[in-house]
């Protein structure tokens, strides 16, 4: 070619982008809504295993047996 390799070499990756960012186009887009909904099945998965995993919910906030302090606690 008759570019110097510093601007072919830019030449070529402006144009791998443009490629993918052009194969990534409306298919892409149009499966928003899926990816979405299934990201939001997973989010309420998690936390219904978190629910069966529980041991105290005070609210939102989880308190494991574990951790409860007694009366001698100086803290």
């Amino acid at each position: 070619m008759a570019l110097p390799a510093v601007q072919r070499a830019r030449l070529e990756a402006w144009l791998t982008g443009l490629r993918s960012t052009l194969r990534r186009g409306p298919p892409g887009r149009l499966d928003r809504r899926a990816r979405r909904r299934a990201a939001h099945q997973e989010a309420q998965d998690a936390i219904a295993r978190a629910r069966r995993r529980a041991h105290h919910w005070d609210g939102n906030v989880y308190r494991a047996t574990e951790f409860d302090r007694g009366s001698d606690s100086k803290h």
